[in-house]
């Protein structure tokens, strides 16, 4: 486990209102698809979560805060970003460190 401190500046009420969304459904979305933690309290922000995992949170938000200058975050544009940001390459690498082989037990023998 991992954990980082970023802030992100301007620290700009309607910017970050915009980067967190509603109820923070920005950050959660981040959360679910990076498996990571990320609390806040303003414009400082801590990620927890597996050391790729973290770093790849990390850079989604500098690029999304950014984007927030110009534009108006939507679930779709959170998408692209982490598309963008090559985050299945980054989760499938630390996906292959802790995979356990499943065995299922059935009448006829071990699947």
């Amino acid at each position: 486990m991992t954990s980082l401190e970023i802030i992100l500046l301007p620290a700009d009420n309607d910017r970050l209102s915009n980067f967190c969304g509603a109820l923070d459904v920005h950050l959660r979305q981040i959360e679910t698809r990076l498996q990571v933690e990320i609390a806040n309290r303003g414009n400082q922000f801590r990620v927890s979560g597996l050391d790729n995992s973290v770093k790849a949170a990390c850079a989604v938000m500098h690029r999304l805060f950014a984007t927030t200058e110009q534009e108006l975050l939507t679930a779709e544009l959170i998408h692209l970003a982490m598309q963008d940001a090559s985050v299945e390459v980054v989760l499938n690498t630390s996906n292959t460190q802790t995979e356990q082989e499943i065995v299922i037990k059935a009448k006829f023998g071990l699947i």
